[in-house]
């Protein structure tokens, strides 16, 4: 075992060699794969089943089953019930299909893209600026949490003020009793 060891000490400077010029291939493969197992823990769901997707600069989206002008509405619920100001609600500047809701909250910038991908999709992107450097995730995922309460809870003042639409979870079982 000594030979051993004194054999590995004799070869230590070609293998930290080697495992510099490899390191520049082999750790952004790391970092794939660390991407895959955040996408897989985050489709699992937290609160209310709703699962956070993320972009590698730590941007959060999701995807609803539910038309663009129903998410609207609730997202703005949703930043209203976590006290955030909107300073901004309308058409986004780079994408003309998509709008836009900013606000602030305690020196954060936020801003929500919600973009219709089918008359019954809706994806939202939600960016929470803590800084110049920094995202504040757990602000983009409670965005994003809000909004699926919203939407599962509809505020009936808020309601009465937007088309009636009957939930999908009613039309099923409207369909299965005929």
């Amino acid at each position: 075992m000594i030979k051993s060891l004194a054999k590995l000490r004799c070869h230590r400077a070609p293998i930290a060699l080697a495992l510099l010029l490899v390191s520049p291939i082999v750790l952004p493969l790391g970092g794939c794969a660390g991407v895959g197992l955040a996408a897989v823990g985050a489709g699992t769901g937290v609160a209310m089943g709703t699962g956070v997707d993320y972009t590698l600069n730590g941007i959060a989206f999701k995807t609803f089953t539910a038309p663009v002008d129903d998410v609207k509405v609730a997202t703005r619920s949703g930043l209203q019930n976590m006290g955030i100001e909107i300073t901004k609600d309308g058409a986004a500047d780079q994408d003309e299909t998509a709008w836009r809701i900013e606000g602030t909250a305690n020196k954060r910038q936020i801003a929500v893209d919600i973009q219709s991908l089918t008359p019954k999709t809706t994806r939202i992107r939600v960016v929470a600026e803590d800084g110049i450097f920094f995202k504040d995730k757990a602000t983009e995922a409670e965005i994003i949490y809000q909004t699926a309460d919203a939407l599962d809870n509809p505020d009936p003042a808020v309601a009465s003020r937007t088309p009636a639409r009957t939930p999908a979870k009613a039309q099923v079982h409207n369909e299965a009793r005929q």
